[in-house]
């Protein structure tokens, strides 16, 4: 039996993700903006966003998220399965057109090569609120290569992502315990000495 009530609610749903999707491109074509800079700054100066791919992986994006929150009866994804459900579709649809690279030299042809999967971490890297100088260049290239080179599964990156997340959380925890203790340390020394305090 035909039901205009939930025609219009999912009418709703429909304009309310096309939304969502709209804001995230935009999100994203900023956040290129900036990105662009740093890529030109290095010489690669041909790069640019292709508005039609960025959409058609955002759409993507939210195509998995649906299915996600539909299986498991989620109403909201944690901030970890967003960034590696992003960084897998800008990875899988690269929206970021470069031009020639002939002419460049070697490592500028190879930050080409590799542009989108490294603007797709930097972001994911962002939402996911992971330090990339805390986790190092070592592991931070190998994520690149995968992400670049091997077919990314959002599920198993999210808890990747969450995991190097913890990892950073902890280090800036225990670096504000080391400068705290410092502190208290010095103020203890002065005390038992007799001298000022030194503040640290």
């Amino acid at each position: 039996m035909f039901d205009a009530l939930d025609d219009f609610v999912d009418l709703q749903d429909e304009v309310a993700e096309s939304k969502r999707t709209v804001r995230r491109c935009a999100y994203l074509a900023q956040a290129f903006g900036f990105y662009n800079q740093k890529l030109q700054s290095s010489g690669l100066v041909d790069a640019e966003m292709n508005t039609a791919l960025l959409l058609s992986a955002m759409e993507s994006y939210f195509i998995d998220v649906r299915r996600i929150k539909d299986f498991h009866g989620m109403e909201r994804i944690d901030r970890y399965k967003i960034a590696s459900y992003t960084l897998k579709w800008l990875c899988k649809i690269r929206p970021i057109q470069v031009g020639p690279l002939g002419s460049l030299s070697r490592d500028v042809q190879k930050r080409g090569l590799v542009v989108n999967a490294d603007f797709a971490l930097t972001q994911a890297f962002s939402i996911a609120n992971i330090n990339s100088k805390i986790i190092g260049t070592r592991l931070r290239n190998s994520i690149l290569y995968s992400a670049h080179y091997r077919d990314i599964d959002g599920g198993v990156m999210a808890v990747t992502l969450e995991a190097l997340a913890n990892v950073t959380l902890k280090t800036r925890l225990l670096d504000e315990i080391k400068r705290f203790d410092a502190k208290l340390f010095a103020k203890a020394l002065g005390t038992v000495t007799g001298a000022a305090p030194r503040t640290i």
